[in-house]
Order: structure tokens, then C-alpha cells, then sequence
């Protein structure tokens, strides 16, 4: 799976017959027009898992598994995770966000530990970088397979768009 940002706000998955845009909402794409998922609930579409979450009043949460890897997108994560939900979405591979404030962002990766951080481009993500004082590495583009991850820290890595 190839992993890009297209816009400020918005990263595309490609995978081998779909594609996933993720923005304020998820858009899966294959053989389809394609499929909007905006709301909590569990999905199957084109093969593509995905896990809806509500965070607090209006903020959301998506764990989306696709060719052996597990990403979470989270659009803007206000509001602290419980140890519950974190405990519910399991292993994440990567963990891509588009706003947030740095501190709690950095306790959301501490506690979930993934392989990859993908910050948007923007005022969050250099504030992360420089709060997670683990350095950065920038890219055009991740490729990921679930036999790719790497098993010991959490990289992050900044998308040029």
C-alpha cells in the first residue's frame, strides 16, 4: 500500500484495486463510485475494513485495515482517548492525523505504539515533530505491506506533497 498526502488535509491509500481518500471523512474507491464513511459502525467495502469511532461530542476516529496493515485516522483528535478504546482498537501500523494539539497527540502515540506517524502538513505537525523529540523523515510517499513494518520504534514521517 502507498500512502500520499494529495492536499493540507487530505492522504490517499492506494492498494492493489482501491483506492482510500482521507479527509474529513473516508472515501473508498475501487470498482465503485465510490463509498462515504462519516458515522460510527463497522464497514466492509472493497475489501477494506473499517472501524468508525466517535470521539467526544463531534470528533472521530477511523481504524482502517487494508492488505495486512492497520492504519488509524483521526481528522482532529481534541480530546484525550480512555485507556478503553485504546485498548479496542489493538495493534495500529500507522497513525495518521490531520489536527492536534502536540502533548496529546504524542500520549495518543505513546499508547498506541505504531510502526509509522504520519502528520498532516501544517501547524500540527511541526509542533509534533518538535514535541515527540524523536526527529522526522521526509518522504513523497510510504510504502507499507504488513512484512515491511518496522518492529522496534515508532518513525515519523512527514509527507511532501
Amino acid at each position: 500500500m502507498e500512502i500520499t498526502q494529495k492536499e493540507k488535509d487530505t492522504f490517499r491509500l492506494k492498494a492493489k484495486n482501491v483506492v482510500v481518500e482521507l479527509a474529513r471523512k473516508v472515501t473508498i474507491r475501487g470498482k465503485s463510485d465510490g463509498f462515504v464513511i462519516d458515522e460510527p459502525g463497522e464497514y466492509e467495502i472493497e475489501g477494506v475494513s473499517v472501524f468508525a469511532y466517535r470521539l467526544g461530542e463531534s470528533g472521530r476516529a477511523y481504524l482502517l485495515q487494508c492488505e495486512g496493515v492497520r492504519v488509524l485516522f483521526i481528522p482532529e483528535y481534541e480530546q484525550e482517548m480512555s485507556e478503553a478504546c485504546v485498548d479496542e482498537l489493538g495493534v495500529v501500523d500507522v497513525l495518521i492525523f490531520i489536527r492536534s494539539e502536540a502533548k496529546l497527540m504524542v500520549k495518543l502515540v505513546e499508547a498506541v505504539e505504531p510502526s509509522y506517524v504520519l502528520p498532516a502538513a501544517n501547524d500540527s505537525q511541526d509542533s509534533f515533530v518538535k514535541t515527540y523529540e524523536r526527529g522526522s523523515r521526509a518522504m513523497a510517499s510510504l510504502v507499507v505491506s504488513a512484512t515491511s513494518l518496522p518492529s522496534e520504534l515508532t518513525e515519523v514521517i512527514v509527507l511532501n506533497r
